[in-house]
């Protein structure tokens, strides 16, 4: 007999990790249930873990043992499957299971937020080895059971319904990532010069998983959002190419370094040195207003991204990485963060031990701050203006479709969103989930932008 690796027993009930059978001319197997698991949802970008939980009649966990976490985040290894040995002392068994991504737990390690599939189903009488299929698809999305009440998401109608007894029996189970919104949209045509073209496709917009720095910038509730192809520059925007832009007269100029000292611009780290002044072209436009940022992007034919974009980019599409170049945390290794000009004015937490350095974006800014599709500086150097309206996620503007197709905020507020860190804020903003919400849309030394362009 194969002895699984793992189990759990209360009085006699166990939950296996693994299939229980019996011996070729050996006695019958031990009654139990094998219970395959199937999903449409794309795996792993909408789910990584499977958390399974033996439930007693009021809908609590048996016992904290009474439950497993699984593995899911490799689509061939779907279906998962998992058996349970039952308690005779028990009249019925109850089974939850629950798919969610890695960064949506909570400080107990279980599921935080709603951004996950659950469900619940009641087992039938087993009669040797009794198969059967329990299906989660994302038609339930984000539609938590109440296993008190015995409730739990009906896939025909997206609502809680009265939680099912499985019949013996697999049934057709789902297979990842047939969900139809999971179909990526692969790119129609090349990207211009300087761009990426990202294919369309399902992410979850914001995360569980953050540094508080105030409720209205927090990354939740999270999102599911389907996005279109888009192209986005792989670099941000130059003083050259703003240069050539005023000298033809179809954008103002950005705040220059020897302009007047105003109170919301630090003029002296401004890069735009004047029409004539070609010497900091390669340095990342700063010091110019949302409005101008727009108007630039218009005349190059393109458009400022929005913030699902933005977000789409920097997490590295279905992958979903905490930072643009991926998971490694050391961010001052990375991006152009922290270099601020003074101990009580800026955070300083990656000045190079040898000393300060100049203050101001870099031209080019960190290699090491690259996507996977070659984008470049999303992390640092300069924050990023996006055409978006600053709102919280818990916002009308956030709400009205699950998923939310190609989701912009333009309910007018006090200013426009702004993405990444700069080489003035703190290491926190070079997550690919942080957001900003500027005090206005004015010029600032820490923020430029990029340009996006519909596909």
């Amino acid at each position: 007999m194969r002895i699984p690796r793992h189990a759990l027993t209360r009085s006699g009930l166990a939950l296996l990790l693994g299939a229980a059978t019996g011996c070729s001319g050996s006695a019958p197997p031990r009654a139990q249930w094998l219970v395959f698991v199937g999903t449409d949802a794309p795996v792993p970008a909408l789910g990584q873990q499977l958390l399974v939980e033996l439930l007693d009649p009021n809908g609590s966990v048996q016992l904290p043992s009474s439950s497993r976490f699984l593995d899911a985040s490799h689509p061939t290894a779907w279906p998962l499957s998992f058996g349970i040995v039952p308690d005779p002392a028990e009249t019925t068994t109850r089974v939850r299971v629950r798919l969610y991504r890695l960064d949506q737990t909570g400080s107990d390690g279980l599921p935080a937020g709603a951004s996950l599939l659950d469900a619940t189903a009641t087992l039938p009488s087993p009669s040797g080895v009794t198969r059967v299929g329990l299906s989660l698809r994302m038609a339930c999305f984000g539609v938590a059971s109440d296993p008190a009440a015995k409730r739990t998401c009906d896939p025909a109608t997206g609502a809680l319904a009265l939680e099912p007894t499985l019949q013996p029996g697999v049934e057709t189970l789902p297979t990842v990532g047939s969900w139809p919104d999971a179909s990526p949209v692969p790119c129609r045509a090349a990207a211009p010069d300087g761009m990426a073209c990202l294919a369309g496709g399902a992410f979850l917009l914001g995360t569980q998983q953050f540094f508080p720095e105030g409720p209205a910038t927090e990354p939740v509730p999270q999102h599911l959002v389907v996005l279109d192809r888009f192209a986005l520059d792989t670099a941000e925007v130059t003083v050259g190419q703003v240069r050539s832009l005023v000298q033809a007269g179809g954008v103002p100029p950005p705040t220059t370094r020897d302009a007047a000292a105003t109170g919301t611009v630090r003029v002296e780290e401004c890069t735009y040195l004047g029409s004539g002044d070609g010497s900091n072209d390669a340095a990342p436009a700063n010091c110019i207003p949302w409005s101008s940022a727009a108007l630039v992007c218009e005349a190059m034919g393109k458009r400022l991204p929005t913030e699902a974009e933005w977000e789409y980019a920097a997490r590295n599409l279905g992958e979903q990485t905490p930072y643009p170049w991926g998971n490694d945390s050391n961010v001052c290794g990375h991006a152009v963060v922290a270099r601020g000009v003074g101990v009580f004015v800026d955070p300083t937490e990656c000045e190079p031990t040898a000393g300060p350095v100049a203050p101001g974006p870099v031209a080019g800014g960190s290699a090491l701050d690259t996507t996977a599709l070659g984008i470049r500086n999303l992390g640092g150097n300069v924050s990023e203006w996006t055409a978006d309206f600053f709102a919280p996620y818990s916002a009308s503007c956030w709400s009205g479709g699950d998923p939310l197709v190609d989701p912009s905020c333009q309910t007018p507020s006090n200013a426009h969103a702004v993405r990444g860190g700069s080489w003035q804020s703190d290491v926190n903003d070079a997550s690919s989930t942080a957001r900003q919400d500027p005090a206005n849309d004015n010029a600032s030394e820490a923020i430029g932008f990029r340009c996006a362009l519909s596909m």
